[in-house]
């Protein structure tokens, strides 16, 4: 950290030119700090980890899901990214992603609308649903599909939701990256899902940056954190 006195230098700037980085022969002697995208009280960090940690979206339907994830883990039938189903009251709305046998899934109404075969575990990995441009893709192998996503109930986050029975499925022992919802009318970002650290009481778990709110576990396992950005 560069100096004037006693004081830290935060930024420098040639001419109206923000200086990103300056070195001194090749020594690094300064490096901007990047914004945080936090508020005052959370601090951003690459991932969480959860096994059997979860949260609520709040949200039940979108145009487009975003997400960066790495499986750790799979359970012995199926693992859930996100999801919330109405299979268990026979009614059949389904709204999830979810893995198994080296294949990923994307259950949108009544019955499976597109699969990818590829190897996940271990493995950073970008997912892609939209719904309007229907394409279904994993670092960059793409599905086509129709369909919406419709159910009822509100899409837990590594784990399904139950909808109506109060109880969860298909856990997922992952390293989440990034999650982001689009809305179903406007395209606009629905939920944007930040992986954090507050530092009020190192709770570990999910800032999302619409609505302002901060999400830790909603069971009784806790996320565990990565390295701080």
């Amino acid at each position: 950290m560069l100096k004037l006195r006693t004081q830290d230098i935060s930024a420098l700037y040639l001419g109206e030119t923000k200086i990103k980085r300056a070195y001194l022969g090749e020594t690094l002697v300064f490096e901007g700090s990047k914004p945080s995208r936090l508020p005052e009280g959370y601090t951003e960090v690459e991932y969480i980890q959860g096994n059997g940690a979860w949260v609520d979206s709040e949200l039940s339907v979108f145009t487009r899901v975003e997400a960066v994830f790495e499986p750790t883990a799979l359970s012995a039938n199926s693992s859930c990214l996100f999801g919330a189903s109405d299979f268990y009251l026979n009614s059949r709305q389904d709204t999830s992603v979810t893995m198994s046998s080296g294949t990923i899934w994307l259950d949108l109404g009544k019955s499976t609308t597109a699969s990818i075969a590829m190897p996940l575990l271990n493995q950073k990995s970008e997912l892609i649903a939209d719904t309007v441009d229907g394409i279904f893709s994993i670092n960059g192998t793409e599905k086509t599909f129709t369909g919406k996503a419709s159910s009822n109930g509100s899409m837990y986050v590594l784990y399904g939701n139950k909808t109506g029975s109060g109880t969860t499925f298909r856990k997922l022992s992952a390293k989440l990256y990034s999650l982001k919802f689009y809305t179903r009318t406007s395209r606009g970002i629905a939920r944007d899902f930040i992986p954090c650290i507050r530092n009020s009481d190192g709770e570990v778990g999910l800032y999302e940056a619409v609505k302002n709110k901060f999400h830790a576990s909603s069971a009784t396992v806790k996320f565990t954190a990565g390295p701080p950005v």
